[in-house]
């Protein structure tokens, strides 16, 4: 038992040696970066894009220079675009940034640097003297934001990394990208050269892609449970639907997810909950079963949005019933805005 307990506690001190060394590099970036003043290079709406070695993804880079400079991370073609695209209302706007999940590094004098990122750095024995001080701030969905998680410091050292290369690059080029012209600055691996390569290329972004689908564990007590319900007789349509309640509560880190069934005809409110974002798809399965639980199995389950759909497609048609994708949910979203949720 011995041998084993320090077994774990070696690999443990490794994974801090590893991290340790991850954030002395990812700030050595940063401060790489900085000095090759990408501010001056790249106006805030030229697209930067990094693919995955594989070609499966794309990770986007903004340079932004409001108050105060800034670099800004998005990890997906969702986010990117999200944040690319005008809301058409209030409501979107709000949803859309609660939804949002982005990296920011922020250069600021060093009072203004949190606290917590200051004592971490005097761990790391890191100093930025008099200039500016960088320091990362992760917003992920459903949240307000916090400090980069320690272990998230590879991540953004591989992101960053290629950033600084493409910065290099374009240094080298005759010409930046037109971003009125639909040019953008892209890097990508080319199998055939063996290469990391940066050009200037007309602007194209990958699909988005498609919500983890979740998977029915068939042999689960819960499934065969809901296998075994009737289909209900008074309520055979039923909408889901989800929304975040606009204000979070004092002192709470993030927005709180509202999912509710409702009877599509009636109006009425069958079951809701509300829960944290993580633990959201345990909160949105629990809401629908408890509801089919008691009023039976609808014929049609009603939904608006790609994210619903990830939860429910493989569930539906497991138990034989319909799943429709629908514009407005009158019921659900009447309940929503009664409870100040979008």
């Amino acid at each position: 038992m011995a041998k084993k307990k320090s077994s774990r506690k070696k690999a443990r001190n490794q994974r801090e040696i590893d991290n340790r060394r991850d954030w002395h590099a990812l700030l050595q970036c940063i401060t790489v970066i900085a000095q090759m003043d990408p501010w001056d290079m790249l106006a805030e709406d030229d697209t930067c894009a990094c693919l995955t070695a594989d070609g499966s993804q794309m990770i986007f880079f903004s340079c932004v220079k409001d108050d105060e400079q800034g670099l800004i991370v998005f990890p997906s073609v969702r986010e990117y675009r999200r944040a690319s695209v005008e809301p058409g209302s209030t409501a979107e706007e709000l949803r859309n940034f609660i939804e949002s999940e982005n990296y920011t590094v922020f250069f600021t004098f060093q009072d203004d640097v949190p606290p917590e990122t200051r004592k971490f750095y005097e761990r790391l024995s890191v100093d930025f003297g008099e200039g500016l001080w960088p320091w990362i701030f992760h917003k992920r969905r459903g949240d307000l934001g916090a400090l980069l998680a320690k272990e998230d410091a590879h991540f953004m050292l591989d992101c960053l990394g290629n950033f600084c290369m493409m910065l290099k690059a374009l240094q080298k080029f005759d010409r930046k990208p037109d971003a009125a012209a639909g040019e953008m600055l892209v890097r990508y691996y080319s199998e055939k050269d063996d290469l990391w390569l940066n050009r200037i290329a007309p602007a194209s972004l990958l699909p988005e892609p498609e919500f983890p689908r979740y998977v029915v564990k068939e042999n689960s007590p819960a499934f065969r449970h809901l296998k075994e319900l009737p289909v209900s007789a008074d309520h055979p349509k039923m909408e889901f639907d989800f929304g975040w309640v606009t204000a979070p509560g004092q002192d709470a880190p993030d927005f709180r997810l509202l999912a509710v069934v409702t009877d599509r005809e009636t109006g009425e409110v069958l079951n809701y909950y509300d829960c944290r974002p993580d633990d959201a798809p345990e909160c949105i399965f629990l809401t629908v079963a408890e509801a089919w639980e008691e009023y039976g199995l609808p014929r049609t389950l009603y939904i608006c949005r790609d994210d619903s759909e990830s939860y429910f497609i493989d569930l539906v048609q497991h138990l034989g019933l319909k799943l429709k994708r629908v514009k407005r949910l009158p019921a659900a979203a009447r309940f929503l805005r009664e409870m100040d949720a979008i």
